[in-house]
């Protein structure tokens, strides 16, 4: 019994840390996410928000949050939730740094995390990741793959 309710306490106190709430305040935790008029993966796009914009919570749809810039209001829209953070980002001395370098310490990426991974690995191949992040398919591409592969249950 005892060991049950340490898993329901744990679970209600990390209850807020996950879930947002309107008017809770967010920060984007991705490179950049497209603002969509709606919560489909095809619903027009509205946007761009940015790593570290402070964004305000809305509302809440399945997978998705509804979320306005704080710094222009007039620019909301739907975006994965996946994409929000409530920790907030300091960027901190980043004259020097990428977009991408930016991005990686933002999800816990550093020169320490680095160095063990050279150790495991030997050398790390960024370029390979560079090259797959260049990839693009359209949505228009995308829509015809699902539709001629008879692909059902996704978004539509």
């Amino acid at each position: 019994m005892k060991k049950y309710t340490s898993i329901v306490l744990i679970f209600l106190f990390l209850l807020p840390c996950v879930f947002a709430k309107a008017g809770d305040t967010m920060y984007v935790n991705v490179k950049e996410s497209i603002l969509k008029s709606g919560t489909g993966f095809f619903a027009s796009k509205l946007g761009t928000v940015y790593y570290g914009d402070t964004v305000i919570i809305l509302a809440e749809a399945g997978k998705w949050t509804q979320i306005e810039l704080k710094e222009n209001p007039s620019n909301k829209g739907w975006i994965p939730t996946a994409n929000l953070t409530k920790k907030k980002i300091i960027s901190g001395k980043t004259q020097n740094l990428s977009e991408s370098e930016l991005a990686l310490a933002g999800k816990g990426f550093s020169a320490e995390v680095e160095d063990a991974m050279k150790q495991r690995h030997g050398e790390l191949r960024f370029d390979l990741v560079d090259k797959i992040e260049d990839n693009y398919v359209g949505d228009e591409d995308l829509l015809e793959f699902i539709v001629e592969g008879n692909l059902y249950g996704g978004e539509g």
